[in-house]
């Protein structure tokens, strides 16, 4: 049995709902598995006391008594069940690391989708106490944990063969394991009545959502919050959108049955690269994809999804129209949906069985100490 901590500086997304999927898989073969993440919960007064601290150590450098005081702001974590799995939560998961370390003994620590900052300090911890670490790349940002970096960890995995191209350029070696997906939990049967888009933010894409929406007046939209929106981003959103007759916003929920459940096709109009676990759950209910010309998001949809320019639009609009109008077309789709989800690669015991391995191999190495 190997102790496993995830370690993380968000919860709420596609890669935590990937890296929580994985630990169900690993407690079903006997690990001990728990995470320590920041919650997003309000803690003003210790972020912001967070923040200077981590600024100051960048610009004066990490002195003793810069580093002591530093260590202060949520060192005390709080315990709270999250998918029926144990999560240690502070603003600053970083400074909980010594306590949650002494309290667990994890033989690993596998950091996903974590700020620069709290992987540097959470590094320096693991390696003074001789636990090992591997860095679990998500997303392109990721790579940025790489740049002037010897060690960013013992071992790194990526979910996407982009992103181990792209650590390999920054000279660093990384094994390829595709997320776990449990399209169980979303599998519907839908209606074919909406074009959904997941996570309506710049990044994602919103901006050429609405601009089809206003283009195609006759169909129906979905735009699903994904990334908890904020107070001043979700105003400017329903600014925009009050307008519009013919898109609904729908407010954050857990990946469930009603995800998709209106859903004719999927919208991933994204301005970055990333490989993201919403096209597999959407083809495995049939649904076709349209994504931006990303090798990311050609990966995740097996070849199969429609892929066009984020800039052009008219294609876009082209495409859409022709998915509403003509019934043959869209259902040679729908097939070639189907047979991406099936793909072996995507078979969570061979992912399990492969981060398995490379987890074990990692433990059984030398702990690297710089």
């Amino acid at each position: 049995m190997t102790r496993v901590l995830f370690f993380s500086s968000v919860i709420d997304g596609g890669s935590p709902h990937s890296q929580r999927a994985l630990a169900h898989h690993l407690i079903e073969r006997g690990h001990d598995v728990e995470f320590l993440v920041d919650d997003q919960r309000n803690a003003p007064v210790s972020r912001l006391i967070g923040e200077q601290f981590a600024d100051a150590s960048v610009r004066f450098g990490r002195s003793n008594l810069l580093g002591a005081a530093a260590s202060i702001p949520g060192g005390r974590p709080r315990s709270r069940a999250i998918d029926e799995l144990s999560h240690w939560t502070s603003p600053h998961p970083h400074n909980a690391l010594k306590k949650v370390i002494d309290d667990f003994a994890p033989d690993i620590v596998i950091g996903n989708s974590v700020d620069r900052h709290s992987w540097r300090c959470a590094l320096k911890t693991c390696r003074a106490r001789g636990v090992r670490t591997i860095l679990y790349l998500r997303e392109m940002q990721a790579i940025g944990h790489l740049k002037n970096s010897e060690d960013p960890a013992d071992t790194l995995v990526a979910n996407a063969r982009t992103l181990v191209s792209a650590a390999a350029e920054q000279g660093h070696q990384c094994e390829f394991v595709p997320s776990v997906i449990d399209v169980s939990t979303t599998r519907t049967e839908s209606s074919r009545s909406t074009a959904l888009l997941i996570n309506p933010v710049a990044s994602h894409g919103v901006n050429l959502g609405i601009e089809l929406a206003r283009r195609c007046p006759g169909i129906p939209f979905t735009f699903q919050e994904s990334w908890p929106l904020k107070g001043d981003e979700r105003h400017a959103l329903d600014h925009r959108l009050q307008s519009f007759d013919n898109i609904e916003f729908r407010p954050q929920q857990d990946p469930g049955p009603d995800l998709y459940s209106s859903a004719r096709v999927l919208l991933v109009p994204h301005r970055l690269d990333n490989r993201p676990r919403v096209i597999v759950e959407a083809q495995d209910n049939g649904i076709p994809a349209i994504t931006s010309a990303y090798s990311g998001l050609r990966e995740a949809a097996g070849d199969e999804a429609l892929v066009i320019h984020e800039d052009d639009v008219d294609a876009w609009t082209e495409a859409l129209l022709q998915i509403w109008e003509d019934q043959d077309y869209y259902d040679e789709l729908v097939t070639r949906a189907y047979r991406a989800a099936s793909r072996p690669e995507l078979d969570p015991d061979k992912v399990v069985d492969s981060f398995e391995t490379i987890m074990e191999h990692a433990i059984s190495r030398p702990a690297l100490t710089r």
